[in-house]
């Protein structure tokens, strides 16, 4: 699934992060993907369906509030403007998720080649930027032939209070893949 092994310095590249849910159940609360970027790498934007990505120096967090049904896969693009000295970097992409049945699976390494190209200048300082939102795909949820549609599960409020009992994350093997572009 690797469509690129490289960037190219002054060009925007784009990471294409794939959040698999595995099950067996759908989550109930939030999966929340990171990617760490190297060095010479500024996040410019990113989205998927149901996550929003925000950026804060290196760190592009990308939140899914969820659900997430079980045996789903979403992928998210992440646009970096790529300006470095350096001929090779790592980037690491992450998904936590409260219920994670297997988090050995959690993480990715993605090591890309730094072309030559266009002069660019690093920015002086690094300032959060907040996602500009790409396309929306429309999903609709269509019931197999003789099922009836489920309505939406509700959420029952949890009391405030020193008397709150948490409410465990339902069980789910979440993991993330990794491409360029």
């Amino acid at each position: 699934r690797v469509t690129a092994r490289s960037f190219e310095n002054g060009v925007t590249g784009l990471y294409n992060l794939t959040v698999n849910n595995r099950g067996p159940a759908t989550t109930d609360a939030p999966v929340v993907l990171t990617l760490d970027l190297p060095a010479g790498q500024t996040f410019v934007t990113g989205a998927g369906l149901g996550f929003a990505c925000a950026g804060a120096g290196s760190r592009v967090t990308c939140t899914h509030a969820g659900p997430m049904p079980s045996r789903t896969a979403t992928t998210v693009r992440v646009y970096v403007d790529v300006c470095s000295t350096a001929t090779r970097a790592e980037a690491v992409a992450s998904v936590s998720y409260a219920g994670d049945t297997r988090p050995s699976n959690d993480s990715r390494t993605r090591r890309v080649s730094i072309r030559s190209g266009q002069p660019c200048q690093a920015p002086a300082t690094a300032t959060p930027t907040s996602a500009t939102p790409l396309p929306t795909p429309t999903v609709t949820d269509t019931p197999e032939p003789g099922a009836t549609a489920t309505p939406a599960a509700t959420e029952t409020p949890t009391p405030a209070g020193p008397t709150a009992t948490p409410v465990p994350a339902a069980a789910a093997d979440l993991n993330v893949l990794f491409t360029t572009s």
